[in-house]
């Protein structure tokens, strides 16, 4: 009979990688809103995706909400911070330069989708920038 106790082994040693990968990558995280009491938006729906890093690690993206829309987010030092929108329902955010600006588009309470601009902690509306575009820009 063969000794199975290096493949045994090997296979423990697999298992307990492979474990260990699966924990690390399943984080949750909050978004934190500064409009709220609190600050934090506790975990809302399973899907979020980042657009763009920059050399600081930061991140610029979107995030579902536990209302079921979509708001922009910047991921800095281990906490998404919602960027909110321009009034409306959602809000995206596809890039993010070396400074931490952020830019995107959002809905207004029109429901118009307007570009805009996070800089200093502040969302600032671009307007349409002279385009009579009324959708989304969600990829």
């Amino acid at each position: 009979m063969r000794n199975n106790s290096g493949f045994i082994f090997a296979l423990l040693v697999f298992s307990w990688i492979l474990f260990t990968i699966n924990s690390v990558c399943a984080q949750t995280h909050s978004i934190i809103d500064h409009s709220t009491p609190s600050g934090i938006i506790p975990p809302g729906g399973p899907n979020s995706r980042g657009y763009r890093i920059n050399d600081s690690g930061q991140i610029a993206g979107q995030a579902s909400t536990p209302g079921g829309q979509y708001h922009a987010f910047l991921y800095n030092d281990g906490k998404m911070i919602d960027l909110g929108t321009l009034g409306g329902a959602s809000s995206s955010a596809y890039d993010i330069n070396e400074s931490g600006q952020i830019v995107g588009n959002a809905d207004t309470s029109g429901g118009q989708s307007h570009a805009f601009l996070y800089s200093g902690g502040k969302l600032i509306d671009l307007r349409t920038l002279g385009a009579e575009y009324k959708g989304s820009l969600r990829h």
